[in-house]
């Protein structure tokens, strides 16, 4: 991936983690870090002001298509490739998986949060797009706690 300048068209800086397609990107709401999607399959984390990797971790089960950041920062959503994991939450402080949203369709290239950060929405390759109120913080606190005691 190459970071270039905009409206000069200078090339700012390379980064080159993913060794084989990039299928998405996304700046967090204040700039300062970048997020891309692979296809073997990882999610990396840019700090754009030192121009290098500042996290990356695998995507279990298939190539991340897409990402996006919650608007609080605290969250990135990854679309996925089939129906057991169209959308992946995970936690920005602890790199983890929060949980997995299933869906109908493949290849959801394109997943975003709304404004105000209670919607997430993901769009099928076959142009089906999905809702999910997104969960708060304690929902997903209830959820870990639930798995944990099974």
């Amino acid at each position: 991936m190459k970071l270039w300048s905009f409206p000069a068209g200078q090339h700012e800086a390379t980064y080159r983690q993913h060794y084989g397609w990039v299928f998405g990107v996304c700046f967090s709401e204040d700039g300062r870090v970048l997020a891309s999607a692979g296809e073997e399959p990882t999610v990396t984390l840019w700090d754009v002001g030192a121009r290098r990797e500042s996290a990356t971790w695998r995507r279990p089960i298939a190539a991340a298509l897409s990402v996006a950041f919650s608007s609080d920062g605290r969250r990135l959503a990854t679309g996925g490739g089939g129906t057991g994991d169209a959308v992946k939450l995970w936690d920005l402080a602890t790199h983890r998986e929060l949980l997995t949203l299933p869906a109908e369709g493949f290849f959801f290239s394109d997943v975003a949060f709304s404004p105000d950060g209670n919607t997430l929405v993901a769009t099928s390759l076959a142009g089906i797009a999905h809702l999910w109120r997104a969960p708060s913080w304690e929902e997903i606190a209830a959820a870990e706690k639930k798995q944990k005691t099974q």
